[in-house]
């Protein structure tokens, strides 16, 4: 089983290279979501394959400062995304609180010691909850959306698959059995799958160029 385990993990670690590649090749068609979510699987690729070529303090400095970048450019996404002013305030509050809350942290036990666990299941659950505001203000506005055609909606789903089981593998990081880590990186891998569903899905909305609209 133990091989297994290992490949699996090596597909995990590889995986973001497929949206990142589609990225580039597609450049020109992302629409503004599409784009920021490239940057940031592009910014991801650092930490995601630190292991094979960075010591460990600085798989630990790439891992705990990903974690502020990760949640501060989803909550950006959704900010954009969102008509009502109360959520759009509450995403500004929420991600500036994580910030300060993440150098405090870091301040108080350092940067280097430890991949900071706690950050990534608090991130987890903003995002989570993010997702579902967006969602229920889809419903409740009865916008209409074709699926097919929307990228957010795509990158959405994907951080909804992968949020919850990051959550429960972090938060009890150290007692996790190897069939959930094993469920993390497979479920790692399908993200960055369905990411990639959405950075194509920019092709069907037959853009001509690059722009920074919705």
């Amino acid at each position: 089983m133990e091989v297994v385990y290992t490949i699996f993990q090596r597909i995990s670690e590889y995986s973001i290279l497929i949206p990142v590649s589609i990225g580039f090749i597609i450049f020109k068609y992302l629409d503004r979501n599409s784009f920021l979510i490239f940057l940031l699987m592009v910014i991801a690729t650092f930490p995601q394959l630190a292991a094979h070529y960075a010591t460990e303090e600085e798989e630990n400095i790439l891992y705990n400062l990903y974690t502020v970048i990760d949640i501060t450019v989803w909550g950006f996404v959704f900010f954009l995304n969102y008509k009502s002013k109360k959520l759009k305030l509450i995403i500004i509050l929420s991600v500036i609180a994580f910030i300060f809350l993440s150098i405090f942290i870091f301040d108080k036990f350092g940067i280097k010691p430890s991949f900071i666990y706690e950050l990534v299941c608090l991130s987890s659950l903003m995002q989570i909850c993010f997702i579902l505001a967006y969602f229920y203000s889809l419903y409740t506005n009865e916008d209409w959306i074709e699926l097919e055609k929307s990228p957010i909606c795509c990158f959405s789903l994907g951080l909804l698959i992968y949020a919850p089981i990051t959550y429960f593998y972090f938060a009890f990081y150290g007692n996790v059995a190897p069939e959930l880590k094993l469920i993390h990186n497979i479920i790692n891998t399908l993200m960055y799958l369905v990411f990639s569903i959405g950075l194509l899905t920019n092709l069907s909305n037959q853009p001509k160029s690059f722009r920074w609209t919705r």
